[in-house]
């Protein structure tokens, strides 16, 4: 594919909205007016790609994540003008309307990015991981030689007026140039488990190499950053697809194994020579995952009382406006609900969670094709055809990796829905669209003849 105009443009909207912050601390722009453009670009850049996606004829194998996404953007309408009309019957103003837009008009880039080439896309995830991670080892290094107020100082220059002072301990957590070091760890969970999924299916000596030092690289950057629930679905899908990967054959069972205890080796040597107290810098984060330090306020809103206060905006949406118990809590899923409506909910959840749809499409599709062949007493084409579709099986199901991941992020804050991450997820989600529609046409090419 030839790299145009309009996939550089594109392709810088979403890296400056993910890294926008380094704008902000390194070269002194205005912070609301950079953040504002940033968001404005994406919205602007949805709702082209929305005209775009009405008006084009794409492959059936993805039309019902079309219609989604089309439909996602009606319930905008829904949103905005009863968010207004509350708004005003209440003779009050409300600036969260921005906020909510993206929800509704930012997955149709995703079709946008269907059309770039795999390598355009690992490019910009490259970038947005790259300048995240200097974030972070920037602020963490600041927060250790300048300690709160040089924190402090750096927090009021991304987030004026904002400040959100975590600590464990004696540490400083680094927020990154996201400004918040639970939006910081969510761009690198993303990234880290596609660098650890292309790991597992590249070919090439060195490109595996340089795959999987960035991902020991983005972990170790997420233990600073001390976002604990980001760094759990990390660690989960780590092993999810690592287990994936195990169970491909033996050769790579083999592999696997090996991997883990040279691994575990080398992180073994390192800490036998790192004093117990610089250690202790690095791991704080695991502390949070102690029930007795844990945050009380984690659960809260989720009982059986606040249910039954929240149930017409689980319903209808507009928690905010209703002053609903769930909109306040901490675990996305339950404050998103409440927030836009159980219909809008559950055509969300069918984006962000489409490649569980499409992988089980794809085995479907697979054990009909299998029959066929047995049916019709084709060994040796059923022997080919059984080889070349686990591989297809086991590329596709490495590549929604980092899409599930981005979702399951939602169990705490929710900072994929944020304008720093939800550009991110759009690319990940379009590289598994490609991979899936490789592999869906490969199909059924091989079920015609």
């Amino acid at each position: 594919m030839k790299t145009k105009f309009i996939h550089i443009l594109c392709s810088f909207i979403v890296v400056f909205a993910s890294i926008r912050g380094a704008f902000v601390y390194h070269l002194g722009f205005p912070s609301s007016a950079i953040y504002n453009i940033s968001a404005l670009m994406l919205l602007v850049m949805g709702a082209f790609s929305l005209l775009g996606l009405l008006s084009s004829k794409l492959d059936v194998a993805v039309i019902l994540l079309k219609n989604a996404v089309i439909l996602n953007a009606i319930f905008f309408i829904y949103i905005i003008f009863s968010s207004l009309t509350i708004v005003v019957a209440a003779g009050e103003s409300d600036s969260s309307l921005l906020s909510l837009s993206y929800f509704f008009l930012i997955f149709p880039i995703v079709f946008v990015f269907l059309k770039f080439d795999d390598k355009l896309l690992t490019k910009i995830v490259y970038i947005i991981a790259f300048i995240t991670v200097v974030g972070v080892f920037y602020f963490f290094n600041l927060a250790l030689s300048g300690g709160f107020d040089a924190i402090y100082q750096a927090h009021s220059i991304l987030r004026p007026d904002e400040f959100r002072y975590s600590r464990l301990g004696e540490n400083l957590l680094p927020f990154g140039y996201a400004g918040s070091h639970h939006d910081t760890a969510n761009i690198l969970v993303i990234c880290g488990i596609l660098f650890l999924t292309k790991f597992f299916i590249c070919t090439r000596a060195i490109k595996s190499v340089l795959y999987i030092s960035c991902y020991f690289v983005i972990l170790f950057a997420i233990m600073l950053t001390g976002s604990a629930a980001n760094l759990l679905v990390f660690i989960f899908m780590s092993i999810v697809s690592l287990l994936c990967y195990i169970q491909k054959n033996r050769t790579t069972m083999l592999i696997g194994f090996f991997l883990f205890i040279a691994i575990f080796l080398l992180i073994i040597s390192t800490i036998a020579n790192i004093d117990p107290a610089v250690i202790s810098q690095f791991t704080y984060v695991f502390g949070k995952f102690n029930p007795e330090t844990m945050d009380e306020n984690l659960w809260a809103s989720l009982d059986v009382q606040s249910l039954g206060d929240s149930i017409m905006s689980v319903l209808f949406g507009f928690g905010g406006y209703m002053e609903a118990p769930l909109i306040v809590a901490e675990v996305a899923f339950v404050s998103l609900l409440s927030r836009i409506g159980f219909i809008p909910f559950c055509i969300l959840m069918f984006i962000g969670f489409s490649p569980i749809y499409y992988i089980a499409l794809l085995s479907i599709n697979k054990r009909r094709q299998i029959q066929f062949l047995q049916k019709n007493r084709l060994s040796n084409l059923t022997r080919d055809f059984i080889i070349q579709s686990r591989n297809e099986m086991f590329r596709v199901l490495m590549m929604a990796m980092p899409v599930l991941t981005g979702f399951l992020t939602l169990i705490h804050y929710g900072s994929v829905f944020r304008i720093t991450s939800i550009g991110l997820f759009c690319v990940v989600l379009a590289m598994f669209l490609r991979e899936y529609l490789i592999i869906h046409q490969d199909m059924t090419i091989a079920q015609s003849s």
